[in-house]
């Protein structure tokens, strides 16, 4: 759905994948992800605490300048099954959220997802 909205998986995140859906990195190595925005998708409790209370990861631009989503388990949920029924409900919770994180502005907060 995001590359669809014409976001890409940068060069260097896609050769570490190779053939699978996904790929995994140390955090040693999470500059890789500092770019324009990033999207959390943090389903299980507790994990986008630890995420935002690392210290590697304050070293973002992307962090420092409120470039980031963090997704609520429901928009989770909703990624993860990207069905013709979570979808439309997804679309509609990541707007407001995509419209802060990216304005240039990082006194703008991220809204929280609804529900």
């Amino acid at each position: 759905m995001l590359t669809d909205l014409g976001m890409v998986v940068p060069d260097e995140i896609a050769a570490k994948a190779g053939d699978k859906f996904y790929s995994q990195f140390s955090f040693e190595q999470i500059g890789l992800l500092d770019r324009d925005l990033l999207i959390w998708i943090t389903g299980e409790p507790g994990v986008a605490e630890r995420i935002k209370a690392h210290p590697l990861r304050r070293r973002l631009a992307a962090a420092a300048e409120g470039r980031e989503i963090f997704l609520s388990d429901m928009e989770s949920g909703a990624a993860s099954f990207s069905s013709v029924l979570s979808l439309p409900y997804l679309l509609d919770s990541l707007e407001p959220q995509l419209a802060a994180a990216i304005d240039g502005d990082p006194a703008t907060a991220v809204p929280a997802a609804a529900g």
